[in-house]
């Protein structure tokens, strides 16, 4: 007598790494890092854990994928100039409008927001794989003359994000804002 099993579902790589990105995120958000092992997020998308391991390498490279890959792409300054919304005009970018942008965006990514907050506040051990990201990595500096983006810059500062509202400021970035004005010596 021949049984039937469930059916093998081949998925491209890139529709598995989008699976593995929102199992990972969702998982990792709820139970932290160090409170979701790789088998929890391979039996969360019906794969196994060596087949998971196929797609990210280790839990490390996980996170790569989930903050830098994932999280860091979107809600970029280049976004909030394509959106078409008001103080998005390119020659002239309104931060107070980028972060109206930032606060509606995030809104609709409420679990990336938690996952970040998550890894940010298991960071502070400086065993975490994320420490360094937060405690000083490479963060974009954005140039404002008269309210209005002149430039973005990477350069490295330990600095936290700014605050908005009572939440931590939206992107969560550490975004680090430089004030020019004509006669004021900087």
């Amino acid at each position: 007598m021949v049984t039937e099993g469930k059916k093998r579902v081949r998925k491209s790589p890139e529709e598995r790494k989008r699976e593995i990105i929102a199992a990972a995120g969702k998982l990792i958000g709820e139970k932290g890092y160090y409170g979701t092992s790789l088998k929890d997020i391979a039996d969360a998308i019906g794969m196994s854990q060596p087949g998971l391991l196929h797609y990210i390498g280790n839990k490390e490279r996980l996170l790569s994928l989930l903050v830098t890959d994932n999280y860091d792409q979107q809600g970029t300054p280049a976004d909030f100039a394509k959106s078409g919304l008001p103080g998005s005009d390119s020659d002239g970018m309104l931060f107070p409008a980028y972060l109206r942008f930032l606060v509606r965006y995030n809104a609709q990514r409420r679990s990336l927001l938690q996952l970040y907050m998550v890894l940010e506040t298991e960071s502070f051990n400086a065993d975490h794989p994320l420490h360094e990201y937060f405690e000083g990595s490479v963060k974009p500096t954005l140039t404002y003359e008269r309210g209005a983006l002149i430039r973005e810059e990477v350069q490295t500062f330990s600095l936290w994000p700014l605050l908005l509202n009572g939440y931590r400021y939206s992107k969560a970035r550490g975004v680090h804002v430089q004030h020019q004005c004509s006669g004021c010596g900087s």
